[in-house]
């Protein structure tokens, strides 16, 4: 398979000033039943999970793919835990116990199936979201403090810790984060304080 791939560099993560801000995701796409979605339940026997395990998306995807018993639809690969001067690699079990190699299109590198995808991609790639869509306004809010707020700022202990009362005031008034459903919200919290 070949790419454009450019070697990894620190500052791609990093604006003008130097301080790391994460960039927003480029694949953000869903299965849907809608006959004009990209990715459709018929076509579930192609989708395969792609997870790092230091990286919190891949713990989400890992509980949701669980959650809802998809380990037999959902195949799986995980990348090596270094984030090398190519992005993440995979790594078979024996270099990197662990590790699940790309067995659907033997890639080498996750950017690989990124310019597959898209050959003009530019960015890096992140878990999709997986939420009922009733609830998506409120959880894509939430979201949205949970991750600038807490799954971001662990070394900002001032935000942090106001970030933590509103969570504990949602709470106190209701059992899961968006009223008494639970959804990605709560793994998403869940898989950061757990940590």
């Amino acid at each position: 398979m070949t790419t454009t791939a450019k070697p990894y560099d620190i500052s791609d993560l990093t604006d003008k000033d130097g301080e790391f801000r994460r960039k927003p995701s480029t694949f953000r796409n869903t299965i849907s039943k809608d006959p004009n979605a990209i990715f459709t339940p018929e076509k579930l026997v192609h989708y395969i999970g792609i997870i790092a395990h230091p990286q919190l998306t891949g713990h989400r995807t890992l509980i949701v793919r669980s959650l809802k018993g998809l380990e037999d639809i959902i195949g799986l690969s995980v990348v090596n835990y270094i984030f090398g001067d190519k992005g993440w690699k995979f790594s078979t079990p024996e270099e990197t116990p662990g590790c699940i190699p790309d067995t659907v299109n033997n890639a080498q590198y996750l950017s690989e199936l990124c310019f597959k995808a898209n050959p003009d991609y530019e960015g890096r790639n992140k878990g999709q979201n997986f939420y009922p869509k009733h609830l998506s306004s409120e959880i894509d809010k939430i979201n949205d403090w949970i991750y600038n707020k807490i799954n971001d700022d662990m070394n900002h202990i001032g935000p942090l810790f106001e970030a933590l009362d509103d969570v504990e005031a949602i709470l106190s008034e209701n059992y899961f984060l968006v009223g008494n459903t639970f959804t990605e919200t709560d793994i998403r919290l869940w898989t950061t304080i757990v940590r």
